[in-house]
């Protein structure tokens, strides 16, 4: 999906990722067992060809928008998915790469320009899941008015079972 719209906030923006700004750095993210540990992504990291063909599928999908977190001095710091189910739900996933940004709000002014974009164009409810561990997601899902609505645990890995919250948030209440 191509994604035209920049979303800005006092010291961020989101628009859609390219392929060209996707660097080592990026991917050294994806890598790093402090950043990965609550990422899909942990258990086999991608390369930097894998994750070059990873964002070009989803500027290719019709469901997917793969956000790049931006600094306002066009530095990337971190990375945002937004994936439609239908034309009226979308589920999100966060990561905050670098880590001198993480702790300081960065998240919660991505997810809330992602929240401002959704009410703006009719989506119904946005969704999001993370580990029960990553008390940092918990508590921003919170803050940004998310409800828990589902708690499963699902098997990854033999002999691995990873506790997963899902969280949602009624748009038509906000």
């Amino acid at each position: 999906m191509i994604f035209q719209e920049i979303l800005r906030a006092d010291h961020i923006y989101l628009k859609q990722l390219l392929v060209e700004e996707v660097n080592e750095t990026y991917v050294n993210w994806l890598k790093d067992p402090a950043i990965n540990k609550f990422l899909e992504v942990r258990h086999n990291p991608p390369t930097l060809s894998e994750q070059i063909k990873y964002v070009l599928q989803c500027i290719d999908s019709k469901d997917i928008v793969l956000f790049g977190i931006f600094l306002i001095n066009n530095r990337l710091i971190g990375t945002m998915k937004l994936s439609f189910s239908n034309t009226s739900s979308g589920e999100i996933g966060i990561m905050v790469g670098d880590k001198s940004m993480q702790g300081i709000g960065i998240g919660k002014s991505a997810v809330g320009l992602i929240k401002a974009w959704a009410i703006k164009n009719d989506l119904l409810t946005l969704t999001a899941g993370y580990d029960v561990k990553n008390i940092a997601s918990a508590k921003l899902f919170k803050s940004l008015g998310f409800k828990k609505y589902k708690k499963n645990s699902n098997s990854l890995l033999a002999n691995q079972d990873i506790d997963t919250e899902r969280v949602l948030l009624d748009l038509t209440k906000v």
